[in-house]
């Protein structure tokens, strides 16, 4: 890893950010609901983020040539005690 390499580090950031939305909007709900008293985020919440923007990060085009495989589906697999299914609370 190169310390010194920081040309990525903004596009990284949208990244994180494009994440965590995509996160909440998964599973319905601010992520600001479920920070515990330290302030933090489930674990399984931070993974499927890292997750996400790894991916996105490694795989910027919208196809694949090689292989059509599915990732999200071990995000789902980490995201899903946290779904909200009742729509009536935001």
């Amino acid at each position: 890893v190169d310390s010194d390499y920081i040309d990525d580090d903004e596009y990284i950031e949208q990244l994180i950010f494009a994440a965590e939305l995509a996160v909440e909007n998964h599973i319905q709900t601010k992520l600001d609901d479920l920070e515990d008293e330290d302030g933090e985020i489930p674990y399984t919440i931070k993974q499927a983020i890292i997750m996400l923007v790894a991916q996105w990060y490694a795989n910027r085009e919208p196809v694949s040539f090689v292989y059509a495989n599915t990732i999200p589906f071990s995000i789902d697999y980490l995201l899903q005690p946290y779904k909200n299914y009742d729509m009536t609370v935001q």
